[in-house]
């Protein structure tokens, strides 16, 4: 292997998990004020929307924030939501401790079969929004590192594909 001395940084669940990170971007993408930690999963970020929204506007509108075409929502909860919490990724099982904290609906990247089984037995909203809302990740990385030094030439690859709805 040839070494090029380029350095290479991954900085992917430690960016999930960082303040300001990869949450506090979804958060801010949604629109969401007040936005902070959930106090038991302070990976987690909740906020409240502007403006309360029908759950299916919501998801709706998630989608479009979020930049991606297609997502799952259970919606068996509350007709109207005001207030949000998310993660990226696979943090789907953080949705107790929204619900717990009296957040209307989670959202997050991925959530298994059994996962959307819990929630609709505690009749809670969930929206899942694939993998790829994590694309912000790019985003939000390269502001804060031109904030760190705004001589840096940053190359950033979006290697998502976004598979087809058959």
């Amino acid at each position: 292997m040839e070494r090029l001395g380029i350095p290479i940084y991954s900085y992917h669940t430690n960016f999930d998990a960082g303040c300001p990170g990869m949450n506090d971007a979804l958060a801010e993408e949604l629109g969401l004020w007040d936005i902070r930690p959930l106090v038991e999963a302070p990976m987690a970020r909740g906020g409240n929307l502007p403006a309360p929204m029908e759950v299916r506007k919501f998801a709706d509108y998630a989608k479009r924030k979020l930049g991606v075409s297609y997502g799952l929502l259970v919606p068996a909860g509350k007709e109207m939501v005001s207030s949000v919490a998310t993660v990226g990724g696979g943090g789907w099982s953080f949705n107790q401790v929204a619900q717990k904290e009296g957040y209307d609906i989670f959202v997050s990247g991925d959530i298994p079969h059994h996962g959307r089984r819990e929630i609709i037995l505690r009749h809670y909203d969930y929206l899942e929004l694939s993998h790829e809302i994590e694309r912000i990740f790019i985003k939000q990385m390269t502001k804060i590192l031109l904030n760190i030094d705004l001589s840096l030439t940053i190359i950033s690859i979006d290697h998502e594909k976004k598979p087809e709805l058959i």
